[in-house]
């Protein structure tokens, strides 16, 4: 695990916003970098993915498979 200040994300997000709005893309800004969740070494996404990885029943499998849990 690895903290992050708040300070950073809001720069990173801003900085790749402007990038964005600068080449006239307005559709797609990004919204914060973080969290971003890891399990077993593969990027699952933020918050909203685990949740629904969660709610589809594919979580706890996940969880056995990298080793973090032993249920």
């Amino acid at each position: 695990m690895y903290e992050v200040s708040e300070e950073f994300v809001a720069r990173m997000t801003l900085m790749r916003n402007l990038g964005k709005t600068l080449r006239g893309d307005y559709k797609t800004l990004l919204v914060p970098l973080f969290p971003a969740i890891f399990i077993g070494g593969k990027l699952i996404g933020g918050l909203d993915q685990l949740i629904a990885i969660h709610v589809t029943g594919k979580l706890i499998p996940m969880l056995k498979e990298a080793g973090a849990i032993w249920l």
